[in-house]
């Protein structure tokens, strides 16, 4: 049984900003629901890249790789062609295989209307056989270390998807 990593309340919250296209709308210029999957997926994998997890790295030196095993999306406004937008990502948790993030896609304006909201959580499975594995240490320090504000691990020379060492 998984005695579970939590982040802090006061935990970074990356932000990845986008602009939408025309191929993310429908014929209303309105963007289409499973868009938003996308524009989260795409902020998770940029705040890990920014944490000093490279995921091709990962898959290729490690086997490890991520699924998305659970996601709850709450939209509130309707994202619109040209409309400027930050994502968000705030890690939450870690237990065992899976790790939680928080995320928003707001309004890039002053007052920074809530377009949606989500909750993800993400597992480590090995990439051969696709079964479960825990989170190893290195990738897990390095999320919890970037989570509490720490320099990326690219700035020091060293990434946690290089890093060797039993999974955790």
């Amino acid at each position: 049984m998984s005695t579970g990593v939590a982040a802090s309340d006061a935990a970074r919250v990356f932000e990845w900003p986008i602009r939408v296209y025309w191929e993310d709308t429908d014929a209303g210029g309105v963007v289409y629901h499973s868009i938003y999957l996308n524009y989260f997926e795409r902020c998770r994998s940029e705040y890990l890249r920014a944490a000093g997890v490279f995921q091709r790295e990962l898959r290729e030196q490690q086997g490890i790789q991520f699924v998305v095993v659970d996601m709850n999306v709450r939209w509130a406004r309707a994202a619109q062609y040209d409309d400027q937008l930050v994502v968000t990502a705030q890690y939450v948790e870690t237990r065992g295989a899976t790790c939680t993030f928080r995320q928003t896609i707001h309004r890039n304006t002053v007052d920074g209307e809530v377009v949606a909201t989500a909750e993800c959580r993400a597992a480590t499975i090995d990439a051969r056989s696709l079964r479960p594995v825990r989170m190893p240490k290195a990738l897990l320090a390095a999320m919890e270390a970037y989570s509490a504000g720490a320099t990326a691990p690219e700035a020091t020379g060293t990434t946690a998807s290089s890093a060797t060492g039993a999974n955790a």
